[in-house]
């Protein structure tokens, strides 16, 4: 009796640390488009009583909160948006829009640590795309983490300044792509070991104008393994290299090919096979 009384003592501090360690604060706003059209503040617009904007700004207090758009659902906001760090000193939370076109005009003070935006939802029934138009794209602002995770149906484009920040910014390419035509990036991405573009697709694509950090073609495949680098299941497999797909010597685009000694038992595979089914 007195060791179940010990036990129950013992579970009952565990608990109360447990919950006190918890998070006191998360929340997903879903966008229903059920109010007023491109009205960030009208509640009727969200599942949650309180829309997580202000003005044309959308953001929340919390790190833990998400944000979530999907065209499958509602009809989805045809004006830019401004997403911000509404409350000075807190943080932005993760951000997703599973399907559809948004238009960005800014991502200002998003980088206060350990959160995400997510493009795409991987099942292919609709495209997502997020088209930073214009202002600023800063991945990651005063030295928290930030991810950008572009699904195999997601792209992020953007004509805007786009800066990677001090440390742990991150571009997750789960078979989606960054197409920054005629835009250089800006930011520590080359020298900094923390921050990198990482390919866990082959189907995968970042695309981006010389300039800056990255040149030309050497400073490309120079920023290979460091900058650029294999993930997922590609980084244990000994077929996948990251290569210049195409250059027209203004634009390159990264992607993910076999190597040559794969590629050709490949295609001689596919001849072998073809051979045989001639009558």
């Amino acid at each position: 009796m007195k060791d179940y009384r010990e036990f129950c003592s013992l579970f009952g501090t565990c608990m109360f640390f447990i919950v006190l360690a918890a998070p006191s604060y998360a929340a997903t706003f879903l966008w229903t488009g059920l109010g007023v059209a491109n009205d960030l503040d009208d509640a009727s617009n969200w599942d949650q009583a309180t829309p997580p904007a202000s003005g044309s700004k959308i953001g929340t207090t919390s790190s833990l909160d998400i944000i979530r758009f999907d065209s499958d659902s509602a009809t989805l906001p045809t004006t830019n948006l401004d997403i911000v760090r509404i409350s000075s000193g807190n943080k932005l939370p993760n951000f997703e829009l599973l399907n559809g076109t948004l238009n960005i005009n800014r991502a200002e003070n998003w980088g206060w640590g350990g959160t995400a935006f997510t493009i795409g939802d991987s099942n292919m029934t609709t495209l997502a795309q997020a088209n930073f138009a214009a202002g600023t794209v800063n991945l990651n602002r005063d030295g928290g983490s930030k991810t950008y995770i572009i699904n195999a149906d997601g792209t992020l484009k953007f004509n805007a300044n786009f800066i990677f920040g001090q440390n742990n910014s991150r571009i997750r390419l789960l078979g989606g792509a960054v197409d920054g035509s005629g835009r250089t990036v800006t930011g520590d991405l080359i020298n900094n070991g923390s921050n990198y573009v990482i390919f866990e697709s082959f189907d995968s694509t970042f695309t981006l104008n010389y300039g800056g950090q990255l040149a030309n073609a050497a400073a490309v495949t120079d920023a290979f393994g460091d900058s650029f680098r294999l993930g997922g299941a590609l980084e244990s497999d000994p077929n996948a290299q990251l290569s210049i797909v195409s250059d027209n010597g203004t634009t390159f685009v990264v992607g993910v090919i076999p190597e040559p000694s794969s590629a050709l038992l490949l295609i001689s595979g596919l001849g072998f096979f073809c051979l045989r089914r001639r009558p």
